[in-house]
């Protein structure tokens, strides 16, 4: 066992107690001389140190919805892509496009009844994405195969755009809480 009076020994003597080393080390570390984990990385300080920041943090439902806004974003860009290299083709039930359309557009008109806490445009680009997405889906089985691919890339191109502009809508709207 190691008594107290063991506890500044130096390292040389380790052999008298198991604890020497760590109370060494301790020694060391609390002494003034001792440089200080700040101190050894301050070239990384960057990484390290958070300044206090007067604004806050946006909630997590602010960042939900620019995760939602970045998704319809990439959904357009994979309808386009899908639809400049023709690997699609028309269902067999080419009613399930239509049905497809027709939710689209119910969503729409309930996007749109619904109150934006924050203004009405983001509802209005919201429920207009989806209303011109459920009229193409439901226009592509009744022009049939040749004009698919263009009706896809016009679907695709109205999502990029409503990715664009919700995202940008979003940052706004948090430009102006933080004033």
């Amino acid at each position: 066992m190691c008594s107290g009076r063991n506890f500044k020994k130096p390292i040389r003597f380790a052999k008298e107690c198991h604890c020497s080393i760590s109370a060494n080390r301790f020694a060391r570390r609390t002494s003034p001389m001792a440089i200080t984990l700040r101190q050894r990385f301050a070239p990384l300080a960057f990484l390290m140190d958070n300044p206090r920041r007067e604004e806050q943090m946006p909630p997590t439902s602010d960042l939900f919805a620019l995760l939602n806004e970045l998704i319809v974003l990439l959904l357009g860009g994979l309808l386009i892509l899908l639809a400049l290299t023709h690997s699609l083709a028309l269902p067999s039930r080419p009613a399930l496009l239509i049905v497809l359309g027709t939710i689209f557009i119910f969503w729409a008109s309930r996007t749109w009844a619904q109150p934006a806490p924050n203004g009405g445009f983001e509802a209005a680009v919201r429920a207009g994405s989806l209303a011109i997405v459920g009229g193409l889906l439901i226009a592509i089985p009744l022009f049939g195969i040749g004009q698919a691919n263009l009706l896809l890339q016009i679907t695709g191109a109205v999502l990029v755009i409503r990715g664009i502009v919700g995202a940008c809508l979003f940052l706004r709207a948090l430009q102006s809480r933080a004033r």
